[in-house]
């Protein structure tokens, strides 16, 4: 007999309540998304703060709710910042304690490349080390994410593989591209945080080599109020010559974004050393938009299963995909729909209930 037959669940969903926050986004909406089928389970925001100790008081403070279980939406920026970022993650973990049982999902296996790599790699290791070991459960994006953990030593047992889901909604807007003023380009578009995670060098120069019949939109924004490397772009975009053909639009309400994705012909996602999930993605899908990434494998491994995305590994490889992209557009459409069965929240959202069911299920039977 199952234990928790009938039995009600109790949950937190735990992260950022901040309007920029990617995974603070998808965290409400797939807590709201929950909640349809558990009227018990509650949002608990976690704010930026740059004392030590609110993090552990705040640990404390959900767990003295009595929660069932803690879904805990890790977000690195979440967790205060110290020369890297989510260094005060454990202090939080410590708070809820021993007794709760956890479930740590994680969006982001960022890998730093630069002169201070090494300490941000060894200080990111241990933070996640420490996050795992805590966890009853960990959450992962991908097979190729669920794959690198068991290397790291991670048990199997632990780790669940759950893609980042989705509402799979689509608002046309009419004339998007006259509203942008635009009317007549080709539009291509990254979307997200700008990031130097991305690759825009490479981007900047096809759309050199493409002609002036083609508009380059970074529609994002800084992640913090730092806009140095936002101007070093801007210096880049000038000595290209494509100050008339690039736009950087800051920060995009979400009540704007249907007007760009509209607007897009095509979308390119030129991450450097991420990805392991990618909210952008998801957007991209509801609107069935062509999608060209880099050849990151977590990326690879969503074009060989479902040929929805179109991945290049240099200026050339990118410049023949976007010239022939109507040869490859039937193929997609139907590879687009077939993600979209498999990513939607609801299918997402049963998949979490059975993990948080069989995770109390077995934090009862060691109580008993």
């Amino acid at each position: 007999m199952c234990l928790t037959e009938g039995f009600k669940m109790k949950i937190a969903v735990v992260s950022s309540n901040e309007e920029k926050n990617g995974v603070g986004i998808y965290a409400r909406k797939l807590f709201l998304e929950l909640k349809k089928s558990n009227k018990d389970i509650n949002f608990e925001s976690i704010l930026p703060n740059e004392s030590p100790l609110y993090y552990y008081l705040r640990g404390k403070s959900v767990a003295k709710k009595n929660y069932n279980l803690i879904n805990v939406q890790f977000d690195y920026p979440l967790f205060g910042k110290l020369g890297v970022s989510g260094v005060y993650a454990p202090l939080f973990y410590l708070g809820l304690g021993l007794k709760i049982p956890i479930i740590s999902t994680f969006h982001d296996f960022t890998i730093f490349k630069g002169p201070t790599s090494l300490i941000f790699n060894t200080a990111r290791k241990a933070i996640n080390k420490f996050v795992y070991l805590y966890s009853d459960r960990v959450v992962v994006p991908d097979s190729y994410s669920k794959n690198n953990l068991v290397r790291m030593g991670v048990s199997k047992e632990k780790l669940e593989e759950i893609p980042l889901g989705a509402f799979f909604t689509r608002t046309e807007v009419k004339n998007a591209k006259k509203i942008l003023q635009l009317r007549g380009k080709k539009i291509i578009s990254i979307f997200g945080f700008v990031s130097k995670h991305k690759d825009y060098k490479t981007v900047f120069k096809t759309l050199k080599s493409l002609g002036k019949k083609y508009h380059l939109i970074i529609a994002g924004g800084s992640m913090n109020k730092d806009n140095t490397f936002i101007d070093e772009l801007k210096t880049e975009i000038n000595n290209e010559k494509l100050e008339n053909q690039v736009t950087i639009t800051g920060f995009i309400q979400e009540k704007d974004f249907p007007t760009y994705l509209s607007a897009t012909d095509i979308c390119i996602l030129p991450y450097k050393s991420m990805v392991a999930s990618s909210a952008v993605l998801n957007q991209l899908m509801s609107f069935e938009k062509i999608v060209i990434t880099t050849k990151l494998p977590s990326l690879v491994e969503i074009e060989n299963d479902y040929n929805c995305i179109k991945t290049y590994k240099d200026e050339q490889e990118l410049k023949n995909i976007i010239i022939n992209i109507s040869k490859h557009n039937k193929n997609l459409k139907k590879g687009i729909n077939k993600y979209k069965k498999e990513f939607a929240f609801q299918a997402i959202c049963k998949r979490y209930n059975n993990l948080f069911s069989k995770t109390i299920e077995n934090n009862l039977k060691k109580r008993n």
